[in-house]
């Protein structure tokens, strides 16, 4: 008995020129999850991964920058919260951390899902 639980994201699910290297790794992460799912489909042990969408990281804070441009005397938090939430999450809020972490236990509670890749994204991925 046992639980693997990965994080991909939403970006290992459709492309995205401009981070085509973090895309590429996401689908790796996922191809990764359902392959183990597979091979340890037997033994009790499942594996799934979260599919975190707009959350406040580092990384959002170099796109926050990039997006806004240099004119702009918005910091990349401003930005991050009134132009990226508002308008890139249908439930205008980025997730969070303890967002992430419900979606884990329910993984860990679960002994019949294996193979998945859930997004936890406030409706981004649909609203593409």
């Amino acid at each position: 008995y046992g639980r693997i639980i990965n994080v991909a994201s939403v970006a290992g699910k459709e492309g995205g020129g401009f981070i085509a290297q973090y895309c590429a790794s996401k689908f790796a992460s996922i191809g990764l999850t359902q392959s183990l799912a597979d091979a340890l489909m037997k033994t009790n042990i499942t594996v799934n991964a979260v599919c975190p969408g707009i959350v406040w990281t580092q990384m959002w804070v170099h796109l926050s920058n990039a997006f806004k441009g240099v004119d702009s005397e918005m910091t990349a938090r401003e930005y991050f919260t009134n132009v990226v939430e508002p308008n890139m999450i249908p439930q205008g809020r980025a997730q969070t951390v303890e967002d992430m972490g419900r979606q884990v236990l329910h993984y860990a509670t679960m002994p019949n899902i294996t193979g998945q890749s859930d997004n936890v994204d406030g409706g981004f991925s649909i609203a593409l």
